[in-house]
């Protein structure tokens, strides 16, 4: 895990009883309202990443994704940030490895904690003016077919029931809805 016990938000009782290829588990005795003790759970993860990547021409990039064991689904580029990898390192990592684009102009949208019983943040950012270097490096299992879309197609792929990616649709509506929509999805471009 990239986490070190200290950055986790664990009691000091608590003790790893799983360690997993991505998800390591901890409990602990907790004392509850009445006197008694129960044991308490947490699953523990890497952070993650999601891009809303752009061009100068203001279209937007999704992925159509192919996975083993998995029916076609629609996400946003994302992945696991690595162990000892800053986010935003790891959201350009995943942009390029994904994708082939690259982006000198990025900003964190959202830092989302999609459960107190799961310490795993997912950090959304936009990155803007992403030009294509060619250079994709998609892992052998994934099938990535990355999507040029205008702002309307875009829109209608995140409402899309093979959008799969809840947090991050999640996070899409907050900001769309909060703000006037085209205004906001002009300031992503």
């Amino acid at each position: 895990m990239s986490k070190n016990r200290k950055d986790i938000d664990l009691p000091e009782n608590a003790e790893r009883v799983f360690k997993g290829v991505r998800f390591d588990v901890y409990h602990w005795q907790q004392k509850l309202f009445d006197g008694s003790y129960t044991t308490f759970e947490k699953i523990v993860r890497n952070e993650s990443t999601s891009i809303i990547a752009t061009d100068v021409e203001g279209f937007f990039y999704i992925n159509k994704e192919i996975q083993p064991g998995r029916s076609t689904f629609y996400t946003l580029p994302s992945g696991m940030v690595e162990d000892n990898e800053d986010p935003l390192a790891g959201a350009k990592r995943e942009l390029e490895e994904e994708t082939g684009l690259i982006s000198d102009n990025w900003q964190l949208i959202n830092k989302f904690q999609p459960s107190h019983t799961i310490d795993w943040a997912i950090n959304t950012y936009n990155a803007k003016n992403c030009k294509a270097i060619g250079t994709v490096a998609q892992e052998p299992g994934e099938k990535i077919e990355s999507v040029r879309l205008n702002s309307t197609e875009f829109v209608d792929i995140i409402m899309d029931d093979l959008f799969r990616d809840i947090p991050t649709k999640i996070i899409f509506l907050e900001h769309y809805y909060k703000n006037t929509h085209e205004q906001w999805l002009k300031s992503l471009i």
